[in-house]
């Protein structure tokens, strides 16, 4: 009995790191992107820089949308 999976020749610690990072990792970037899109309160422009940046540095553009962005605009329209 072999500890991988044979058919992707995947071991256990390379499962353990897909599912503690890259997949938490690849939701909050799919999160961020819909959210983006979504969000009536950021005008077309803005909302295309923020989708260009996540796309070009997805992890650091979605930590910096979720910091900065978001409440910028949620200030704003209050």
């Amino acid at each position: 009995m072999s500890t991988s999976l044979n058919f992707i020749n995947i071991g256990i610690q390379e499962l353990i790191i897909l599912f503690m990072f890259i997949i938490p990792i690849v939701i909050i970037i799919v999160i961020s992107v819909f959210h983006v899109v979504s969000n009536q309160n950021i005008s077309r422009q803005n909302r295309l820089l923020w989708l260009v940046l996540i796309v070009l540095a997805p992890l650091i553009g979605s930590l910096i949308y979720w910091l900065v962005g978001k409440n910028r605009y949620i200030e704003k329209n209050k």
